[in-house]
């Protein structure tokens, strides 16, 4: 029985650190981006004061539309 969920799928989840030193930006853009919902941010382990963590594809979708050049 599949449950329709594949490990194969899932995209690792990165800390804003991490975020911005692929990026070459600051964590202040990215949390700006964050806070006027241009990329989704998430909290693991369902504390609310936990680490930020975000997914690259998404920042990459944020700040290079509809495939402009990188």
């Amino acid at each position: 029985m599949s449950t329709g969920f594949s490990h194969a799928d899932t995209e690792p989840y990165v800390t804003l650190q991490d975020a911005s030193k692929h990026f070459a930006v600051s964590d202040k853009l990215l949390r700006r981006m964050i806070a006027q919902k241009q990329i989704p941010a998430y909290r693991i382990g369902g504390r609310c004061r936990g680490p930020i963590r975000l997914k690259i594809s998404e920042i990459e979708s944020a700040m290079y539309p509809m495939g402009a050049a990188m």
